[in-house]
Protein backbone atom coordinates (compact mmCIF):
# COMPACT_ATOMS: atom_id res chain seq x y z
CA UNK A 1 0.00 0.00 0.00
CA UNK A 2 1.11 3.58 -1.11
CA UNK A 3 1.34 6.95 0.25
CA UNK A 4 -0.18 10.24 -1.25
CA UNK A 5 1.46 13.47 -0.13
CA UNK A 6 -0.20 16.73 -0.04
CA UNK A 7 1.45 20.41 0.91
CA UNK A 8 -0.02 22.41 3.20
CA UNK A 9 0.58 26.02 4.70
CA UNK A 10 -0.45 27.45 7.84
CA UNK A 11 -0.39 30.82 8.37
CA UNK A 12 0.01 32.71 12.36
CA UNK A 13 -3.21 33.94 13.63
CA UNK A 14 -1.00 34.36 16.95
CA UNK A 15 2.78 34.47 18.23
CA UNK A 16 3.51 30.64 18.07
CA UNK A 17 6.04 29.13 20.76
CA UNK A 18 7.76 25.71 20.13
CA UNK A 19 10.16 25.46 22.92
CA UNK A 20 14.04 24.07 23.06
CA UNK A 21 16.41 24.29 25.61
CA UNK A 22 16.33 27.72 27.63
CA UNK A 23 19.61 30.03 28.12
CA UNK A 24 19.04 31.28 31.59
CA UNK A 25 15.85 33.43 32.11
CA UNK A 26 15.19 32.77 28.43
CA UNK A 27 12.74 30.83 26.89
CA UNK A 28 14.00 30.07 23.64
CA UNK A 29 11.77 29.09 20.45
CA UNK A 30 12.74 27.10 17.25
CA UNK A 31 11.82 28.11 13.85
CA UNK A 32 10.48 25.46 12.90
CA UNK A 33 7.55 23.25 13.84
CA UNK A 34 8.61 19.58 14.52
CA UNK A 35 6.37 16.70 13.09
CA UNK A 36 5.60 15.50 16.96
CA UNK A 37 3.93 18.32 17.77
CA UNK A 38 1.76 18.77 14.32
CA UNK A 39 0.69 15.35 15.43
CA UNK A 40 -0.15 15.95 18.68
CA UNK A 41 -2.69 19.30 17.53
CA UNK A 42 -4.11 17.02 14.84
CA UNK A 43 -4.70 14.49 17.67
CA UNK A 44 -6.23 17.33 19.55
CA UNK A 45 -8.06 19.05 16.91
CA UNK A 46 -9.55 15.68 16.11
CA UNK A 47 -10.27 14.78 19.47
CA UNK A 48 -12.88 17.31 19.47
CA UNK A 49 -15.06 15.56 16.66
CA UNK A 50 -14.60 11.97 17.97
CA UNK A 51 -14.84 10.22 21.02
CA UNK A 52 -12.22 8.02 19.90
CA UNK A 53 -9.48 6.72 21.99
CA UNK A 54 -7.20 4.76 19.11
CA UNK A 55 -7.06 8.20 17.32
CA UNK A 56 -3.07 8.98 18.23
CA UNK A 57 -2.40 5.40 17.23
CA UNK A 58 -4.62 5.59 14.00
CA UNK A 59 -2.88 8.61 12.83
CA UNK A 60 0.29 7.25 13.83
CA UNK A 61 -0.25 4.48 11.46
CA UNK A 62 -1.85 5.72 8.45
CA UNK A 63 -0.97 9.41 8.24
CA UNK A 64 2.55 10.90 8.08
CA UNK A 65 3.66 14.56 8.67
CA UNK A 66 6.60 16.82 7.67
CA UNK A 67 8.59 19.32 9.45
CA UNK A 68 7.08 22.97 9.36
CA UNK A 69 9.39 25.77 7.94
CA UNK A 70 9.03 29.49 7.89
CA UNK A 71 7.17 30.64 4.82
CA UNK A 72 6.52 34.07 3.14
CA UNK A 73 3.88 35.21 0.11
CA UNK A 74 5.23 36.48 -3.33
CA UNK A 75 2.58 36.65 -6.08
CA UNK A 76 0.06 34.64 -4.37
CA UNK A 77 2.54 31.52 -3.06
CA UNK A 78 3.89 30.69 -0.53
CA UNK A 79 7.76 30.10 -0.44
CA UNK A 80 9.44 28.25 2.82
CA UNK A 81 12.82 29.11 4.15
CA UNK A 82 15.00 26.50 5.00
CA UNK A 83 18.18 25.52 6.90
CA UNK A 84 21.64 24.41 5.65
CA UNK A 85 24.61 23.70 7.37
CA UNK A 86 27.48 25.29 5.32
CA UNK A 87 31.07 25.03 5.87
CA UNK A 88 32.46 28.35 7.46
CA UNK A 89 29.43 29.92 7.49
CA UNK A 90 27.21 27.09 10.04
CA UNK A 91 23.62 26.89 9.93
CA UNK A 92 22.32 29.61 7.27
CA UNK A 93 18.37 29.93 5.98
CA UNK A 94 17.38 30.15 2.32
CA UNK A 95 14.36 30.60 0.01
CA UNK A 96 12.61 27.36 -1.05
CA UNK A 97 14.47 26.17 -4.22
CA UNK A 98 16.83 29.17 -4.34
CA UNK A 99 18.42 30.39 -7.22
CA UNK A 100 21.47 32.37 -5.34
CA UNK A 101 24.35 30.38 -3.37
CA UNK A 102 23.98 32.60 -0.43
CA UNK A 103 21.99 32.33 2.61
CA UNK A 104 20.81 34.45 5.34
CA UNK A 105 23.01 33.53 8.70
CA UNK A 106 21.08 32.28 11.39
CA UNK A 107 21.53 34.90 13.69
CA UNK A 108 20.05 37.20 10.97
CA UNK A 109 17.19 35.23 10.02
CA UNK A 110 16.46 35.10 13.56
CA UNK A 111 15.75 39.04 13.86
CA UNK A 112 12.85 38.72 11.30
CA UNK A 113 10.62 36.23 13.14
CA UNK A 114 11.44 36.62 16.96
CA UNK A 115 9.99 38.66 19.20
CA UNK A 116 10.59 38.03 23.14
CA UNK A 117 7.80 38.49 25.62
CA UNK A 118 8.73 39.25 29.42
CA UNK A 119 6.01 37.60 32.24
CA UNK A 120 6.62 36.78 35.86
CA UNK A 121 4.86 34.65 38.52
CA UNK A 122 2.47 36.57 40.99
CA UNK A 123 2.91 35.66 44.40
CA UNK A 124 -0.51 35.47 46.17
CA UNK A 125 0.11 36.23 49.32
CA UNK A 126 1.72 39.90 48.32
CA UNK A 127 -0.08 40.35 45.08
CA UNK A 128 3.61 41.44 43.72
CA UNK A 129 5.52 39.36 41.60
CA UNK A 130 7.10 35.81 42.56
CA UNK A 131 11.19 36.57 43.49
CA UNK A 132 13.11 34.62 40.94
CA UNK A 133 10.30 34.40 38.28
CA UNK A 134 11.17 36.95 36.14
CA UNK A 135 11.66 35.43 32.52
CA UNK A 136 11.29 35.97 28.69
CA UNK A 137 10.13 34.01 26.38
CA UNK A 138 10.92 33.80 22.76
CA UNK A 139 7.70 33.74 19.65
CA UNK A 140 7.47 33.43 16.32
CA UNK A 141 5.75 36.39 15.02
CA UNK A 142 3.13 37.06 13.10
CA UNK A 143 4.28 39.15 10.25
CA UNK A 144 7.84 39.48 9.21
CA UNK A 145 9.52 42.22 11.10
CA UNK A 146 9.25 45.18 8.43
CA UNK A 147 11.20 47.64 11.15
CA UNK A 148 14.85 48.41 11.33
CA UNK A 149 17.42 45.75 10.71
CA UNK A 150 21.08 45.90 11.52
CA UNK A 151 21.81 43.89 8.48
CA UNK A 152 21.50 43.81 4.98
CA UNK A 153 20.54 40.89 2.25
CA UNK A 154 22.38 39.35 -0.16
CA UNK A 155 21.90 40.61 -3.53
CA UNK A 156 19.26 38.96 -5.25
CA UNK A 157 17.51 37.18 -2.37
CA UNK A 158 14.02 38.20 -1.95
CA UNK A 159 13.43 40.45 1.50
CA UNK A 160 10.27 38.67 3.34
CA UNK A 161 7.09 40.83 3.99
CA UNK A 162 3.50 40.62 5.59
CA UNK A 163 2.48 37.63 6.71
CA UNK A 164 4.19 34.55 8.36
CA UNK A 165 3.39 31.26 7.30
CA UNK A 166 4.37 27.66 8.39
CA UNK A 167 4.54 25.00 4.87
CA UNK A 168 5.14 21.34 5.04
CA UNK A 169 3.53 18.00 4.12
CA UNK A 170 1.05 15.41 4.76
CA UNK A 171 1.40 11.90 4.09
CA UNK A 172 -1.57 9.79 4.55
CA UNK A 173 -1.39 6.12 3.25
CA UNK A 174 -3.47 5.14 -0.25
CA UNK A 175 -7.23 3.76 0.79
CA UNK A 176 -7.69 4.70 4.06
CA UNK A 177 -10.44 7.13 6.05
CA UNK A 178 -7.87 9.31 7.98
CA UNK A 179 -7.30 11.09 4.58
CA UNK A 180 -9.75 13.33 4.02
CA UNK A 181 -10.68 14.18 7.78
CA UNK A 182 -6.89 15.46 8.35
CA UNK A 183 -7.00 17.39 5.46
CA UNK A 184 -10.29 18.89 6.17
CA UNK A 185 -8.96 20.40 9.65
CA UNK A 186 -8.65 24.20 8.92
CA UNK A 187 -7.77 25.09 12.49
CA UNK A 188 -4.47 23.73 14.75
CA UNK A 189 -3.37 25.33 18.32
CA UNK A 190 0.82 24.06 18.45
CA UNK A 191 2.90 24.56 20.70
CA UNK A 192 3.23 26.36 24.36
CA UNK A 193 0.76 28.20 25.89
CA UNK A 194 -1.99 27.45 23.66
CA UNK A 195 -4.39 28.48 26.95
CA UNK A 196 -3.11 31.98 26.71
CA UNK A 197 -3.75 32.78 22.76
CA UNK A 198 -0.74 31.62 21.65
CA UNK A 199 0.24 29.08 18.66
CA UNK A 200 -3.34 29.63 16.39
CA UNK A 201 -2.08 28.13 12.63
CA UNK A 202 -5.35 28.41 10.07
CA UNK A 203 -4.54 26.68 7.07
CA UNK A 204 -4.44 28.89 3.34
CA UNK A 205 -6.55 27.17 0.76
CA UNK A 206 -6.62 23.70 0.36
CA UNK A 207 -3.90 20.90 0.60
CA UNK A 208 -1.82 20.19 -2.77
CA UNK A 209 -1.21 17.18 -3.96
CA UNK A 210 2.30 17.24 -4.88
CA UNK A 211 5.15 14.85 -6.04
CA UNK A 212 7.71 16.53 -4.25
CA UNK A 213 8.81 17.26 -0.45
CA UNK A 214 10.83 21.00 -0.41
CA UNK A 215 12.10 20.30 -3.81
CA UNK A 216 13.25 16.83 -3.58
CA UNK A 217 11.71 14.22 -5.15
CA UNK A 218 9.10 11.40 -3.75
CA UNK A 219 9.15 7.38 -3.69
CA UNK A 220 5.66 6.79 -1.98
CA UNK A 221 5.47 3.10 -3.22
CA UNK A 222 7.18 2.14 0.17
CA UNK A 223 5.23 0.38 3.41
CA UNK A 224 7.66 1.83 5.64
CA UNK A 225 6.75 5.49 5.06
CA UNK A 226 8.01 8.30 2.64
CA UNK A 227 10.74 8.47 1.13
CA UNK A 228 12.96 11.24 -0.28
CA UNK A 229 15.12 10.29 -2.62
CA UNK A 230 18.60 11.59 -2.84
CA UNK A 231 18.27 14.88 -0.62
CA UNK A 232 21.02 17.27 -0.27
CA UNK A 233 19.94 18.36 3.75
CA UNK A 234 18.30 16.95 6.69
CA UNK A 235 14.63 19.18 6.99
CA UNK A 236 14.08 16.88 10.11
CA UNK A 237 16.07 15.23 12.77
CA UNK A 238 17.97 12.42 11.77
CA UNK A 239 19.45 9.43 12.95
CA UNK A 240 23.25 9.88 12.94
CA UNK A 241 25.06 9.08 9.54
CA UNK A 242 29.21 9.18 8.99
CA UNK A 243 28.15 11.66 5.78
CA UNK A 244 26.40 14.01 8.40
CA UNK A 245 27.27 17.51 8.98
CA UNK A 246 25.75 20.02 11.57
CA UNK A 247 24.33 19.99 15.07
CA UNK A 248 23.00 17.00 17.19
CA UNK A 249 20.61 17.23 20.00
CA UNK A 250 18.96 14.60 22.44
CA UNK A 251 14.96 14.54 21.60
CA UNK A 252 12.87 13.14 24.30
CA UNK A 253 9.46 14.94 24.60
CA UNK A 254 7.46 15.03 27.94
CA UNK A 255 7.49 11.12 28.52
CA UNK A 256 10.36 11.17 30.38
CA UNK A 257 9.37 7.94 32.50
CA UNK A 258 10.09 6.16 29.38
CA UNK A 259 14.02 6.94 29.11
CA UNK A 260 14.69 4.51 25.91
CA UNK A 261 12.67 6.91 23.68
CA UNK A 262 15.57 9.29 24.09
CA UNK A 263 17.29 9.87 20.72
CA UNK A 264 20.31 11.85 19.93
CA UNK A 265 19.66 12.87 16.28
CA UNK A 266 21.34 15.71 13.91
CA UNK A 267 19.42 18.65 13.95
CA UNK A 268 17.22 19.97 10.57
CA UNK A 269 19.70 21.69 8.10
CA UNK A 270 22.50 18.78 8.76
CA UNK A 271 24.43 18.48 5.12
CA UNK A 272 24.48 15.04 3.82
CA UNK A 273 28.14 14.24 2.37
CA UNK A 274 29.33 11.04 0.31
CA UNK A 275 30.42 9.87 -2.57
CA UNK A 276 26.91 8.28 -3.13
CA UNK A 277 23.58 10.36 -1.84
CA UNK A 278 21.05 8.15 -0.19
CA UNK A 279 17.60 8.04 0.06
CA UNK A 280 15.52 8.87 3.54
CA UNK A 281 12.74 7.55 5.18
CA UNK A 282 9.75 9.48 7.21
CA UNK A 283 8.91 8.00 10.40
CA UNK A 284 6.09 7.47 12.28
CA UNK A 285 7.37 10.66 14.48
CA UNK A 286 8.43 12.87 11.65
CA UNK A 287 11.99 12.25 12.27
CA UNK A 288 14.11 10.95 9.10
CA UNK A 289 16.40 7.68 8.63
CA UNK A 290 18.15 5.76 6.41
CA UNK A 291 16.80 3.43 4.05
CA UNK A 292 17.26 0.19 5.12
CA UNK A 293 18.55 -0.98 1.61
CA UNK A 294 21.13 1.92 1.49
CA UNK A 295 22.19 1.70 5.04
Amino acid sequence: MGWKAYRWVWRLESPLHVGIAPAGALQRCRLYVPARAVWGAMVSALARQHNDGELAKLLRDQVRFSYLFPAMQSNHEWTAWLPHFEAGMGLVWKPEQPQEKNGLPDRCFRQLLLHTRPSTAIDPRTDTAEEGSLRETEVILPRWREDAVPFSFPQGMPRPVGPVAMAGYVFVKSGTDSAQEVLDVNCLLVGGDTRYGLGRLVREGTPEPTSRCFGDSLKLDDPEGPTIVKPSALYAHGQGHAALTGHMECLRGWNTANMESEKVLYTPGSGIAGESPKNWIIQEDGTWKLSPSQR
